[in-house]
This record gives C-alpha cells, sequence and structure tokens, in this order.
C-alpha cells in the first residue's frame, strides 16, 4: 500500500501531498500496514514533531497542557525511541498511532512543521498509484505538478 500525507485544504480546498510511503505487505512487520490504514481512517490527524522527548513510541499518550509524553501501560522504557533525534508523529486522540523518522535535514524539518499546524490526512492508494510529494488534491482527484 501506499500513503500519502497531505496539507489542510486551502481556500480553494487543494492539499499539498508533503510526504509518501509506499509499505510493501509482503516484507513488512505484521502491525504496520494495520497501523497505516487506521491513520487513513482516522484522517484527519494531529502531527506533532518530538526532539528531546523521552517516551517516544507507539501507544505513547501527549498531554497538551504538560507537554509530556507518558508510555501506554505495559511497555518496557526500553522500546522507546531516542531523545536525541526528531521524530515525527501522527497522533490519533492523542495517542501515537504512527511514528516517521527521516533526515532531519531543515528542509524536512521546515517541511513538516509547516504541514503539522493544522491536521493532516493520510490517504491509503494502491501501490502503483502515480500521486507522491509535489502532487495536489482536490478532495477527489490527485494532480501532477506539472499540471498546475
Amino acid at each position: 500500500m501506499k500513503y500519502v500525507m497531505l496539507t489542510k485544504p486551502d481556500t480553494e480546498n487543494i492539499s499539498d501531498v508533503f510526504y509518501s510511503v509506499t509499505i510493501p505487505p509482503d516484507t513488512t512487520p505484521e502491525g504496520v500496514l494495520d497501523r497505516w490504514n487506521n491513520l487513513a481512517l482516522s484522517s484527519p490527524v494531529i502531527g506533532k514533531i518530538f526532539s528531546g522527548y523521552s517516551n517516544v513510541m507507539l501507544g505513547s499518550v501527549w498531554n497538551e497542557e504538560s507537554n509530556t509524553l507518558t508510555m501506554a501501560e505495559g511497555i518496557s522504557a526500553d522500546q522507546a525511541f531516542s531523545p536525541e533525534a526528531n521524530y515525527y508523529a501522527l497522533l490519533v486522540n492523542n495517542v501515537i498511532g504512527g511514528i516517521i523518522k527521516t533526515k532531519s535535514r531543515k528542509h524536512e524539518i521546515e517541511k513538516f512543521t509547516a504541514a503539522f499546524a493544522d491536521p493532516i490526512t493520510i490517504i491509503a492508494l494502491e501501490d502503483d498509484h502515480p500521486a507522491d510529494v509535489g502532487y495536489t488534491y482536490n478532495g477527489s482527484t490527485f494532480f501532477a505538478p506539472e499540471t498546475l
């Protein structure tokens, strides 16, 4: 399956594809496709960038008031990601349902920061669908960058 992430629609109802990932079902660990499908079904979701945070892991709960993450019950602290890196987390009802780790280049951080300013939408597509970063979406159709 291929998943694309879209920015909040603008005043003309156009969203930008700012991230895409293709997850091959034959070689993917169990549960990964289910998590991504859940994120797509739960869209729009909240995106958060966690840098320097402890307890970054699937199932952790984000507390907006205290700016803290609490691990889900029954999860060992050694399963948490290192607080020295940037993680792009996707939250459903303040629970981390997905984590993306990319290179921490200035461009990547700026791209995710801008996209995560508002809730984002995740759409599941067939692997061979042409939509990718740079495409736009009007709520029903994807448009290649050269058609703008």
